[in-house]
């Protein structure tokens, strides 16, 4: 489920009849997987509710990131251009949206930096220039789980027959990655059980001199 991060408005020109008009950027975040969020965002013309405001306009938005170890990849949706049209400022109108991929850093942070230039009708000026930045949140990328660290079999003279219990300690969870069970294999052959505990019980048979596990 999208939430929203935020929004970037441009500033309203003063002259030229269209005095009330702003461009708003709308974002919002979803996390896509671990370590991984897609931002999204929709633009809209906003102005007075009497007498609009109607002009050509053109939009473009550049997304980056100022965080170290985070990136940013596919972005669409960033560029829009009315040509000759003339469009309303009065009802706001949506006319852009698109979306992007952040990979967040190994700690899980990201900050986006969205620069908004444009250009409403003939009039242009610093009040169109706007960036903001927003921070995400922390989404900490998949790691690997951890192999046991030690092994023990409860018992040091094995008969055939018996019964031996294998234990293990030392594994640990990964990043959004957690531990659901374990494979035992033998001779390099799995047995076919998938215990969840850390330990494991299994009858050697007749041949015990080829164990191996």
């Amino acid at each position: 489920m999208a939430t929203e991060l935020g929004t970037l408005t441009s500033g309203t020109p003063s002259s030229g009849g269209i005095n009330g008009a702003k461009i708003r950027v709308r974002l919002f975040e979803t996390k896509s997987a671990a370590g991984k969020t897609k931002v999204s965002w929709k633009v809209d013309l906003i102005g007075r509710s009497t007498s609009p405001t109607k002009a050509t306009t053109k939009i473009s938005l550049k997304i980056t990131t100022p965080t170290s170890g985070a990136s940013i990849s596919n972005i669409t949706g960033n560029s829009y251009n009315s040509g000759s049209e003339i469009i309303s400022y009065n009802n706001n109108t949506d006319v852009l949206s698109g979306s992007c991929f952040v990979y967040h850093n190994t700690n899980g942070e990201a900050k986006i930096k969205v620069v908004l230039d444009g250009l409403i009708a003939g009039w242009e000026g610093e009040t169109i220039d706007r960036s903001k930045t927003f921070t995400l949140e922390t989404n900490k990328p998949y790691t690997k789980c951890g192999a046991p660290t030690s092994i023990t079999v409860n018992k040091t003279i094995i008969k055939p027959e018996d019964e031996i219990t294998i234990s293990w300690s030392g594994a640990t969870d990964g990043t959004a990655n957690t531990i659901n069970g374990y494979e035992i294999y033998y001779n390099f052959t799995s047995t076919g059980d998938k215990p969840t505990t850390s330990s494991f019980s299994i009858s050697v048979g007749e041949d015990i001199s080829s164990y191996t596990f």
